[in-house]
């Protein structure tokens, strides 16, 4: 006696109906456990992962001030005075952390120097 299922089976495989026979490598997956409008949009994950924000495992609001110090300084509403100072004080701090730099290397040379 013969299931039903493979009463609907054709008895030949051909180009036409290939279709039809079942795939033996084929996963089923269980039921999806997602839920409506918790996923994140494309524009959202970019926007996250561009804040450096971890990804949520809920979907909950995020209140973020955006002239917060953390944002940094908005150069289109600065002057040229005030682009000038924030170059400076840039360059200012680029040297120190030069100067730190080379003063810790050539430390750590003169300690293994010491240590030989």
């Amino acid at each position: 006696m013969t299931s039903k299922k493979n009463q609907d089976l054709p008895k030949y495989w051909n180009p036409m109906n290939k279709h039809l026979r079942p795939n033996p490598k084929a996963k089923v997956w269980p039921e999806s456990l997602t839920q409506p409008d918790q996923a994140l949009s494309i524009k959202e994950l970019i926007q996250r992962y561009a804040n450096g924000l971890p990804l949520p495992a809920d979907r909950s609001p995020i209140f973020e001030d955006p002239e917060a110090p953390s944002q940094g300084v908005n150069i289109n509403t600065l002057d040229l005075s005030e682009k000038h100072e924030l170059l400076e004080k840039g360059v200012e701090a680029a040297e120190k952390m030069k100067a730190a730099q080379k003063s810790a290397l050539k430390n750590a040379k003169k300690r293994s120097y010491n240590d030989v």
